[in-house]
Order: structure tokens, then sequence, then C-alpha cells
């Protein structure tokens, strides 16, 4: 009897508490009127023209080319895109091989070896846009990459000298870039 007295106060302020946050739910919180309006009377039929059946094309066409543009000005322009992305690729390679050589200088060779994973992704994208374009520098991408996959093989075996690989490899890379440019 004693434990029941000692723990009525805490139940009667728990049941206050439960209820007092229902009645403020309830007062906050309506439900919102669904929107939907539902007609009372029925509206008259009104007479409609019913419409005629269009022909619609099976394919999507191209939009036709402005007067002065031609599909070989459109091509060329298509493909100085892709060596220019293909440029932007080789930058980052670039980027990538410095980042290397610094790790390397460090002794980190995990980090190397994961900047030689990244180079050689980048270089695959540069060889793709390269391979679009139909630019013959795609050959040369083709190897740095083989480069940079000897690099990778050799990173824990034959160590040495390996910043003045990468950093060749890296003066290579940007000759192509500054080759194209001219």
């Amino acid at each position: 009897m004693r434990f029941l007295r000692a723990a009525l106060p805490f139940a009667l302020t728990a049941l206050v508490a439960v209820a007092l946050s229902f009645a403020i739910q309830a007062a906050w919180l309506q439900p919102a009127q669904p929107a939907i309006l539902v007609p009372t009377n029925l509206p008259a039929a009104r007479a409609t023209a019913v419409p005629t059946p269009r022909a619609i094309p099976t394919a999507p066409t191209a939009p036709p080319l402005s007067q002065n543009i031609t599909r070989q000005d459109l091509a060329d322009v298509r493909a100085e895109a892709d060596r220019k992305q293909a440029q932007i690729y080789l930058l980052l390679a670039i980027v990538q091989m410095d980042d290397a050589v610094g790790q390397l200088r460090t002794n980190e060779f995990a980090s190397v070896d994961q900047s030689l994973v990244a180079i050689d992704n980048t270089l695959q994208l540069a060889y793709a846009r390269y391979e679009r374009a139909g630019d013959s520098a795609r050959d040369a991408v083709a190897q740095r990459r083989m480069e940079v996959g000897k690099l990778h093989d050799d990173l824990y075996l034959y160590p040495e000298g390996m910043d003045q690989r990468l950093s060749t490899l890296r003066q290579l890379t940007l000759a192509l870039i500054t080759e194209q440019q001219q």
C-alpha cells in the first residue's frame, strides 16, 4: 500500500502529460479537408466536335540544320570538342602524376598505388575521347597507359628511380598536349 501511495503522483503526472499532448495535437494539427469537390448537379451535356486524329510521326526527326551549317561542319565541331575533353583528361592525369611524385617522396606506397590506378583510368578516358574524335594521339595515350602499367607493376619491386620515371611520363604527356595546340 505504501508503494502504491508513493507511485500515485508519478502515474497521475504521466496520465496528465499524455492527455495534454493529445489535446494539443488535436487542436493544432487539424486534418486538412479533402480537396476533391463533388458536384451536386450534373452539368448539361454540350455538343462538342469530335477531334480528328492526326498522324503522329513514328520516329523523332532531327531538327533541320541551319542554312550555313553542314553535317561535316557539325562532325568537325564534335571532334574538336572530343579533342578538348581529352586534353582536359590529360591535364588531370598530369596533376595526378604530380600527386604520385609527392607521395613517393614521403614513401606512401599505398597512396602511390591508388594514384597510379587513377592515372590509368584518366588516361583511358582520354584515349576514348581521342578514339571518338578519330585522332592519332590515341596511340600516344595508349603508350602512356602502358608506361603507367609498368610503373604500377614495378612499384613494390623496383621503387628506385620511380619519381624520375613519373616525371618523365609527366613531361611526355604535357608535350602531347602542347603539340596538339600548335
